[in-house]
């Protein structure tokens, strides 16, 4: 297919150099040449150098089938996009939007777009809710998180199959392992070790049950700090304000605090440095249930979440929008991260999929965890063989779910949830 990404930002680059590698034909274009100059050099991807606010731009592309128009201003993109579909003719433009009255307009006028604010503040919701997690997905009947494994962990040093009583009573399964940076697709005889990074799925309905049976400590937080400032902190604040937690702010601008205060009368907000030992340590960020870095810049949030972890804070989580970025997170002692333009990509994959697959979730760089509608013969589990799926995560039939066993049989019509390696 070929495709032309209008954009060389953060969430066109992580695109672009995702479906080369899918051997998508990809063409990115952009004003700026530092932005395509790192591009330029990838296998698969061609770069233009225009301005899109000049006709003759996108006129010399009108060929490519599919367009993702992905600056960071919505003003453009609704102007590029209509010019598309309205001008050049083509159906399939994919866009993303931060105000969520542009993101209104796209659905008005029938063109797909993902708002960056909403995906991004589901993930914090995500996260705030099930602090035991390093990430969480929720997909409906079906919840996936990922924990590191300790030294108390009921996991360690056991095999998968020796969990097979447990699994007779609660519907969950171990899809995948991450052990020193590589991945491993899990089997019966797969022996868990301390520090994996382990990706669980289970039906909704058992979560507690699940956390309960394996000793996963699962408290609701009741206190949240939020350190920094970006157009984050007020998307999620709109959910904070209403949600009964002790919610408490702090950032040194005075007309930021002034804001805050004036728009949601239930956060706590104080006008200091993010550094202010003292004044930390007297609201109890030691006592806090969850601290989120959450200021424009990785480095700042990085250098925040380090010193609030040196007061004793018990869970930090940080904004990250360089994926570069993600691998220091362990190393930094952080607890969890969001990072938006991961989830902007991952709805907008799921879009070019098309209609076979129905959606697309990436759990990791190069891991997907995608559904589609199983449409092969009756068979057992342990006798499936499907093209693109290294681990069958779950079944849905009628509305319910299940998670598989060897087994489990597929029938024609269920739609299946497959983890694939890429």
């Amino acid at each position: 297919m070929k495709l032309c990404i209008v954009g060389a930002g953060d969430t066109g680059s992580f695109l672009a150099n995702r479906l080369a590698r899918e051997n998508y034909e990809v063409l990115v274009i952009d004003k700026d040449p530092l932005k395509l100059e790192n591009l330029a050099l990838k296998y698969n991807i061609l770069t233009h150098k225009c301005d899109v606010n000049e006709e003759l731009c996108l006129e010399q592309f009108k060929d490519f089938e599919t367009f993702l128009v992905l600056t960071d201003d919505d003003n453009l993109n609704l102007t590029v996009s209509l010019y598309i579909r309205e001008i050049l003719k083509k159906e399939k433009v994919i866009t993303k939007t931060f105000k969520p009255f542009v993101d209104k307009i796209f659905k008005e006028v029938g063109i797909r777009s993902v708002n960056v604010l909403e995906e991004t503040v589901k993930t914090l919701n995500g996260l705030l809710n099930n602090p035991y997690a390093l990430s969480v997905w929720d997909l409906g009947n079906l919840f996936v998180f990922k924990i590191r494994i300790s030294f108390d962990s009921v996991f360690l040093n056991k095999k998968l199959k020796e969990f097979s009583e447990q699994r007779e009573r609660i519907p969950f399964a171990v899809i995948l392992i991450k052990r020193r940076g590589k991945f491993l697709i899990p089997k019966g005889e797969t022996e868990i070790k301390l520090n994996d990074i382990v990706y669980i799925a289970v039906e909704k309905d058992y979560l507690k049950d699940l956390l309960r049976e394996f000793n996963i400590p699962y408290e609701k937080p009741k206190t949240v700090f939020v350190i920094g400032y970006s157009q984050f902190v007020e998307y999620w604040f709109k959910d904070l304000n209403e949600s009964g937690l002790k919610v408490k702010f702090f950032h040194p601008n005075g007309g930021i605090c002034e804001r805050i205060s004036s728009l949601y009368g239930n956060i706590e907000v104080y006008q200091t440095l993010p550094t202010d030992e003292e004044t930390l340590l007297s609201e109890g960020i030691d006592r806090a249930d969850y601290v989120w870095c959450l200021d424009e810049e990785d480095e700042a949030n990085m250098v925040h979440a380090v010193f609030v972890k040196n007061l004793n804070a018990k869970r930090v989580g940080i904004l990250l929008k360089h994926p570069q970025y993600e691998s220091l997170v362990d190393l930094l002692g952080i607890n969890a991260y969001v990072l938006p333009k991961k989830g902007v990509a991952a709805r907008i994959y799921g879009y070019l999929k098309g209609d076979r697959v129905l959606r697309v979730i990436e759990l990791e760089g190069d891991i997907d965890l995608y559904e589609l509608p199983y449409e092969g013969e009756e068979k057992e589990v342990r006798n499936l063989r499907l093209k693109d799926c290294d681990f069958l995560v779950a079944i849905e039939r009628d509305g319910n779910l299940i998670i598989p066993r060897g087994g489990t049989v597929v029938k024609k019509g269920d739609l299946i949830w497959c983890l694939k390696k890429i």
